[in-house]
């Protein structure tokens, strides 16, 4: 029987896709403990062919092939949850890599503790290194939900030191126990920032985790043309509108871990996202009220001064809001739009 199971969502990767797949296959670890699970989401490119190319050459590698797209990884996770056979899950994306130990370090902690729900490390974006270094420990165990648990202490500083929160709330840097994931019943959602919307909701059914010190397990490769990176209007309202869904949860669950959502993941986030609607202003007006008090909460828990300035402006009146989305269209400050997109 495979220890852990490996989840590639892929769409139109028939280039990046081989890096993955070996960054996988040569694990420490040892490859036969892993199965694979490669979901296709109706690529468009040879990227099907490359799959079962790789799925003829090993028997531990699980190819799935989805009738439609659905337009964001979310249905390709499940399924892969779904179709797995192990206790252990760990999720890669189709354009990064692994190091080639992350799988024996995650699994051999997780497995020496059965109070773990996941287990995270430090992973590497745009070439920079984002390590937890917590507590001058190789490792870092949170026991009992947010209110009773010790990271609750560290919520304060998180704006300012963000990598903490990245690795809290990044999806690929971690192995899940299955059985947490179905004992909660927990699953991405049909939104856009899928990923955050899934770990907030982990961090509320949690018990206890813990963190890997100063261990890179994770290569996340930025790249210009990538699909996040090249968002429709369409796409930014989901975007929005995930992050609504996210709120609602934490509002009606659990009111501690919404402090600890805002502070790391600012309303200006999706403020960002609504500054690049090519809407007209009726609709606009309907994004913005639909959303004002996921605004309003960000400026009543937000620790970031900045965020807290920004949003009482952005939120003052719509009139505001929408010369604002004028502005940022017109002018296309991408730079100031990835520096909010946290």
């Amino acid at each position: 029987m495979k220890k852990i199971s490996v989840i590639i969502p892929v769409y139109n990767q028939e280039k990046l896709l081989n890096n993955a797949i070996t960054s996988v296959i040569n694990q420490s670890f040892g490859f036969e403990n892993i199965e694979l699970i490669l979901i296709d989401d109706k690529s468009t490119d040879n990227t099907k062919s490359v799959i079962e190319s790789y799925a003829e050459k090993y028997d531990n590698i699980v190819p799935i092939f989805l009738e439609e797209n659905s337009g964001n990884p979310s249905k390709a996770r499940n399924r892969g949850i779904e179709y797995s056979t192990t206790n252990y899950i760990m999720f890669l994306d189709n354009d990064d890599e692994y190091d080639s130990k992350i799988c024996e370090k995650l699994y051999d902690k997780i497995i020496n503790d059965e109070s773990l729900d996941f287990v995270a490390c430090g992973f590497q974006t745009n070439s920079v290194d984002l390590n937890f270094d917590y507590n001058n420990s190789d490792f870092v165990k949170f026991e009992g939900n947010y209110p009773n648990s010790e990271w609750k202490n560290i919520m304060g500083g998180f704006w300012k030191m963000e990598s903490k929160s990245m690795i809290l709330f990044s999806l690929w840097n971690k192995i899940f126990k299955k059985s947490f994931l179905n004992g909660s019943n927990i699953r991405f959602s049909k939104y856009l920032f899928e990923d955050v919307n899934f770990m907030t909701i982990c961090f509320i059914h949690t018990s206890n985790f813990g963190i890997l010190n100063n261990y890179i397990g994770y290569f996340h490769k930025y790249r210009s043309d990538s699909r996040m990176n090249t968002f429709s209007t369409t796409e930014y309202l989901d975007i929005m509108d995930g992050g609504l869904y996210t709120y609602n949860i934490l509002k009606k669950e659990n009111s501690d871990l919404m402090k600890f959502y805002f502070v790391n993941y600012s309303p200006t986030f999706f403020v960002s996202n609504f500054l690049l609607l090519d809407l007209n202003t009726k609709d606009l007006k309907k994004v913005f009220n639909s959303h004002s008090s996921l605004f309003r909460e960000g400026i009543k828990l937000s620790h970031n001064r900045f965020y807290r300035f920004f949003l009482r402006i952005f939120n003052t009146d719509f009139r505001i809001a929408i010369i604002m989305n004028n502005i940022f269209r017109y002018l296309k400050f991408s730079n100031i739009f990835h520096k909010f997109k946290r």
